[in-house]
């Protein structure tokens, strides 16, 4: 058992908080070979995960596993919907559900030889699972048949779905619409970005991003609190958001900047969010600062707390706020975090940034700063400035003061 204490400072508004995390660190291994564990879900001290087209169990934390499905097709998701009942979606309709932990498994395929690559569902009865292009097949009850829906839409594919706020939605990659001549010479290619949802039997959508310059297929959806959240990429920049429709170019891109490296899976203790990346790292934050507009970590990258544990697939919690994460291999990760909070009041501070029109004056005792524009990226500036003329727009300014990391928004023109 390794033990680490880290600390983690968060700055926002007038105060700061001091976040004390102690984390505990624990590995499990399968008594298998090199397998590349996906799609990890834990009940009390029953474990069962994915590798390959088989689906693993253990019933006593992990010390001791057998294999419960092998599936006569190739598997693409495991998917948990609680203690009980779980589905397994793969290659040419495969679909099959249990509801005893896996000991039996009934076969609900579908009559199609499209292969199934994602699964949500309301109850046990009521499903909903997505292929790679552009149709999905529901099942209302347990009893009725598979009603098949065509999106129309080749072009974005379909990569995530989820049950969320009393509707199905999914979605998956943003599409190429041409090539447009900008305004002070050259071009760029522009893409857009949509989602769909299902409601009452018809297949909506809902536009995440336009006017992209640069593609993405990495849109992710996740129900926190049955509250729908979403990831995505756009240009090198990796976002979340709880906001359906957010387009940077009218300063919507609301949410937290994460970087170039890619969400696994984000999760809500009290008001924090703890966001778990492929790489092993951990960001924690308060949710707040998602809420439209926020400041505070809009073109700062926040702290983050390194695992060192290689490679993350996926990541479940347990009721008591352990987190187990699926790696390769054949390795399963505990980490607990144990966070202390300790408010500390700052007396207000001298305002360091003054906006008159289009000019922007810096205090002589700020240490130093970056301006990024409306998209997250950064403005080229003299490094010795200390009066700036903006051009119209959303600017956000990260200054030190004292030591210390603020972040202000500044908006020119409006």
């Amino acid at each position: 058992m390794k033990s680490t204490q880290i600390k983690i400072l968060f700055f926002f508004l007038s105060f700061s908080s001091v976040y004390s995390l102690d984390f505990d660190l624990e590995k499990i291994t399968l008594p298998y070979d090199s397998l590349e564990l996906h799609d990890i879900s834990v009940y009390n001290e029953t474990i069962l995960c994915r590798a390959e087209n088989k689906v693993f169990r253990s019933e006593d934390d992990g010390k001791t596993w057998s294999i419960v499905f092998d599936a006569p097709h190739k598997i693409n998701h495991f998917y948990s919907l609680n203690a009980h009942t779980m589905f397994v979606v793969g290659d040419s309709g495969m679909v099959y559900r249990s509801m005893d932990y896996g000991n039996n498994w009934i076969d609900l395929s579908i009559d199609t030889d499209k292969n199934l690559t994602r699964i949500a569902a309301k109850d046990y009865s009521d499903c909903l699972v997505i292929t790679a292009n552009r149709f999905v097949f529901h099942k209302e009850k347990f009893n009725t048949d598979w009603i098949a829906y065509d999106t129309f839409s080749d072009k974005y594919g379909l990569l995530s779905v989820v049950y969320a706020e009393g509707k199905y939605f999914f979605g998956g990659r943003s599409a190429y619409l041409g090539t447009h001549q900008s305004h002070g010479g050259g071009s760029y290619k522009e893409y857009d970005f949509y989602a769909f949802y299902l409601e009452n039997r018809k297949i909506g959508s809902y536009g995440i991003e336009s006017g992209i310059d640069g593609t993405s297929d990495s849109l992710k959806l996740f129900n926190i609190n049955n509250r729908l959240y979403s990831s995505a990429v756009n240009g090198n920049n990796n976002f979340l958001t709880f906001s359906k429709s957010w387009d940077s170019n009218f300063s919507r891109m609301i949410g937290f900047q994460i970087g170039a490296y890619r969400l696994v899976k984000p999760f809500k203790i009290d008001r924090d969010l703890h966001i778990f990346i492929k790489s092993g790292t951990i960001y924690s934050f308060p949710e707040d600062t998602l809420e439209p507009y926020s400041e505070t970590l809009w073109g700062v990258k926040a702290n983050s707390i390194e695992l060192n544990i290689g490679i993350t697939n996926d990541v479940t919690m347990s009721k008591d706020s352990l987190f187990y994460i699926a790696s390769n291999n054949s390795k399963i990760y505990k980490v607990k975090l144990k966070e202390t909070k300790t408010d500390i009041e700052y007396e207000d501070r001298i305002e360091q940034i003054f906006q008159n029109g289009n000019m922007v004056k810096l205090s002589p005792e700020i240490e130093d700063f970056s301006v990024y524009n409306y998209l997250g990226e950064k403005i080229v500036l003299p490094s010795k400035l200390n009066q700036i003329n903006l051009n119209n727009g959303i600017y956000i300014f990260v200054f030190e003061y004292r030591g210390t990391l603020y972040t202000k928004k500044i908006m020119v023109g409006y």
